[in-house]
């Protein structure tokens, strides 16, 4: 499936309704995105934010891994 958003504001809702797999995108759109989870990690209790942050480092790992074989 191809997506593409025209209206400027929409691609947060159009990325709740269709909730891809796999996104290609601008460098801007993924900035976006890790500012709002930088965002909402600030307003998260210490628990969540540790959770979070061992969640992101053990991805990074995974696709490290897979990358270097």
């Amino acid at each position: 499936m191809h997506l593409f958003c025209t209206s400027q504001g929409s691609l947060l809702k159009t990325l709740q309704e269709v909730r891809p797999t796999r996104i290609l995108a601008v460098p801007r759109v993924w900035e976006k995105i890790y500012e709002k989870m930088q965002e909402v990690g600030r307003q998260s209790g210490a628990i969540k934010r540790a959770v979070a942050t061992w969640a992101k480092g053990h991805g990074l790992q995974h696709n490290l891994d897979k990358m270097n074989g």
